[in-house]
């Protein structure tokens, strides 16, 4: 599955304002102590790949 078809399945799926214009996929989920997905952690690696395609387009 690729970024722009799991887009279009969220558009077919998802009310509109719901769904994300964009998406990353990570190979693993990080995780707190508690063994909870570290939500935090994962903004903060989607903020750099976002930096990185704004610098380099």
């Amino acid at each position: 599955m690729t970024e722009d078809d799991l887009i279009q399945w969220m558009k077919e799926q998802i009310v509109y304002f719901k769904f994300q214009k964009s998406v990353f996929f990570v190979a693993v989920l990080p995780k707190t102590g508690a063994n909870i997905v570290d939500k935090s952690e994962l903004m903060k690696k989607y903020r750099k790949i976002k930096i990185k395609e704004k610098e380099n387009p």
